[in-house]
């Protein structure tokens, strides 16, 4: 049987050697678990503002398949309808983004400040971001702006 002394060396050991393994490893491919609070902290911002640009991005694609009305023509289906089929949107969320992305398309600062991650894009469950957007993008409100 080992001695307390001889298992604590070896518990020591041990993680001598995982720390070196991990800290050998890029961070994309380390383990959570393995981060310190501020590296878990500044990955979930990293990691939220990839999905803000991504959102942003989906949003200009909606707005440009609708000023073209490539789902129409292609598949005899709205915009908001193709959505519903190829993805996961409920009609009233698919009908809702659509109408974001025209809006957006015709604010370009508003959209500028979605992809540059200054407003959040992410609206499930719906937050005042959303809400704002959504509100600088009413039709009503950009007639509004444009006289």
């Amino acid at each position: 049987m080992q001695s307390s002394s001889d298992q604590e060396d070896l518990a020591e050991l041990l993680n001598a050697h995982i720390t070196a393994t991990l800290a050998e490893l890029p961070p994309e491919e380390r383990p959570l678990w393995s981060y310190t609070d501020p590296e878990l902290l500044a990955e979930a911002a990293r990691a939220q503002h990839a999905v803000d640009a991504s959102r942003a991005h989906q949003l200009q694609i909606l707005a440009e398949a609708e000023r073209r009305e490539a789902c129409r023509r292609l598949t005899s289906l709205s915009t908001a309808g193709w959505l519903v089929d190829n993805t996961t949107h409920s009609p009233r969320a698919a009908r809702e983004d659509v109408r974001l992305a025209v809006g957006l398309s015709q604010t370009p600062l508003v959209a500028e400040a979605l992809s540059g991650a200054d407003i959040g894009t992410w609206f499930e469950p719906r937050g005042a971001a959303a809400e704002h957007a959504e509100a600088v993008t009413e039709p009503s409100l950009l007639g509004r702006m444009s006289s």
